[in-house]
């Protein structure tokens, strides 16, 4: 166990105890920035699949659970056996 005594010895693991610490917080930083970057495009996405999926379950729950889909300019409808196009 001479090396334990030896001034040199001990320095040397100081420094290199430091530059462990130092490339630990340095990587933790760059893991953490790569995170972010990944739950930001992630909260984008489904920003984006939300506002998608938005009037398909509106037509889903306002029709009473039926598959139909809303009226739009063009289509045709049957009302007590009247028959028409929606114009405007």
């Amino acid at each position: 166990m001479i090396w334990m005594r030896d001034p040199i010895c001990h320095k040397s693991i100081g420094i290199l105890y430091n530059l462990c610490l130092f490339l630990h917080s340095f990587s933790m930083d760059r893991l953490v920035s790569v995170m972010s970057i990944i739950c930001g495009g992630a909260a984008a996405l489904l920003v984006g699949v939300g506002l998608g999926l938005q009037q398909t379950f509106n037509d889903f729950f306002r029709t009473g659970f039926t598959f139909e889909r809303s009226v739009m300019i063009g289509d045709i409808l049957e009302i007590d056996g009247q028959v028409g196009r929606l114009l405007r």
